[in-house]
């Protein structure tokens, strides 16, 4: 299996898991940066990113992800009011995913998947969306649950 790591982080968070995967598998890796760059400010982040869902807006990104020579991507991201960052509908709708598999992982504050599933499936119709891995936000760092799932990717490699 060929499979590349794609992810999106504006906290650290899901960086946080993103280069634990790739260092336990040793599978490639690309960051999603956006265009314009999300603000620090919790609040001005959160404003921003409620006109981008209110509007269905699909921010440009300033890196480049070639996901043709992989049949399987691990999609990160963090969970923002119980559904998928923008960023990350613009990447779908950006690259051609039909006929390859998705494991998504993202970090959350509670709400696990939230809605953000269902949106991958609409966004990649043609994809086969695996299981994947939630992981609340402050856990991260001590999770058995995390170490298990690694393990697990691991051995799939």
């Amino acid at each position: 299996m060929s499979a590349l790591i794609v992810y999106f982080s504006t906290t650290g968070n899901t960086e946080t898991v993103a280069k634990r995967l790739a260092e336990t598998t040793n599978f490639p890796i690309e960051r999603l940066i956006p265009a314009e760059p999300y603000p620090d400010a919790f609040d001005e982040k959160m404003a921003r990113w409620h006109q981008e869902r209110d509007n269905d807006l699909r921010p440009d990104l300033s890196t480049t992800v070639d996901t043709s020579a992989y049949d399987t991507i691990y999609l990160g991201y963090p969970i923002w009011s119980n559904n998928l960052p923008a960023v990350l509908r613009t990447f779908l709708d950006t690259h051609d995913l039909n006929g390859k598999n998705i494991v998504p992982f993202c970090t959350n504050g509670g709400s696990g998947f939230g809605q953000s599933l269902d949106r991958v499936r609409q966004l990649a119709p043609d994809a086969t969306i695996l299981p994947g891995f939630e992981i609340y936000n402050t856990l991260i760092d001590h999770s058995a649950s995390l170490e298990s799932w690694l393990e697990a990717q691991k051995k799939v490699n």
